[in-house]
């Protein structure tokens, strides 16, 4: 809960200073280049859900005798065991994207972990930590023993919060107020952070990572998971946790993401 509280903190700090100048909005741009992963611009399922995701998890088998659960830092273990969780949570996020048709964000990172540990953690279309029932989903994928359990697991999830039926739900704060930036600079998007009708097909999976060695094959893995849905990636590289959430807000309501010292962008174009 404290960490939850700590990074929702952090958000809405970042948050709130683009509110207080937002025609700052016209002049941000990224602060370093961001990777773009293609994946099908039409954001359709899979023909055969299951064939899809077998020779796209091929590479990152799941141990047997694992089986992470997804927590308030997300998934956290020693990097090596990490390879399948990822891809699956890859597979999630998608899911996440396709249902809410708006962009989310997956974390490579296990914060003051000794090197060797990595981790990964969701984040919902508003900036904010994964619902906490996707949190469940993100746990009963992890722990799929095979390919057909995993399928079976994510055609469940996919019948439940079907493409384009999701919306995500307004997180209201103190003042009865939609935690977006909803100004009236940019009409791509929705005061929850959420695109507008006819914004759909900006909507894609935003992957930063810390500066762990492991974390380019992890962010390779969690690539793989959402390509076989047939969502759009963009790979931000390294970044802070707080970017991240930041990012995912930002690029639904304004199209763009906003990474590193634009921060002080933001601070400069109104000193």
């Amino acid at each position: 809960m404290l960490v939850r509280l700590y990074y929702s903190a952090q958000y809405h700090s970042q948050r709130q200073r683009l509110s207080a100048h937002p025609a700052s909005a016209a002049v941000l741009r990224p602060s370093r280049q961001a990777i773009e992963r293609p994946g099908s611009l039409r954001m359709t399922l899979p023909h055969d859900l299951e064939a899809a995701v077998a020779a796209a998890g091929k590479p990152y088998p799941k141990p047997a005798t694992y089986h992470p659960a997804y927590g308030t830092a997300g998934f956290r273990d020693d990097a090596s065991k990490l390879a399948s969780t990822v891809f699956r949570c890859g597979l999630l996020v998608a899911a996440r994207v396709l249902n809410t048709g708006g962009s989310c964000g997956v974390m490579i990172t296990a914060s003051h972990n000794v090197d060797s540990d990595n981790g990964v953690k969701l984040v919902d279309p508003s900036g904010e930590m994964l619902d906490p029932a996707w949190e469940e989903y993100a746990t009963t994928l992890a722990q799929a023993q095979d390919d057909a359990a995993l399928a079976a697991a994510l055609k469940d999830i996919l019948a439940a919060n079907p493409p384009g039926a999701g919306g995500c739900s307004s997180h209201g704060n103190s003042n009865g107020h939609s935690n977006g930036v909803s100004n009236g600079a940019s009409p791509a998007a929705n005061g929850n952070g959420t695109p507008a009708a006819g914004h759909h097909h900006h909507a894609k999976v935003i992957v930063g990572r810390d500066t762990r060695t492991s974390g380019p094959d992890l962010v390779a893995a969690c690539l793989a998971g959402v390509g076989a849905l047939g969502v759009h990636a963009l790979d931000i590289g390294v970044v802070t946790t707080p970017e991240l959430h930041f990012a995912v807000q930002i690029y639904n309501t304004y199209g763009t993401v906003q990474v590193g010292e634009c921060q002080c962008h933001i601070v400069a174009a109104h000193a």
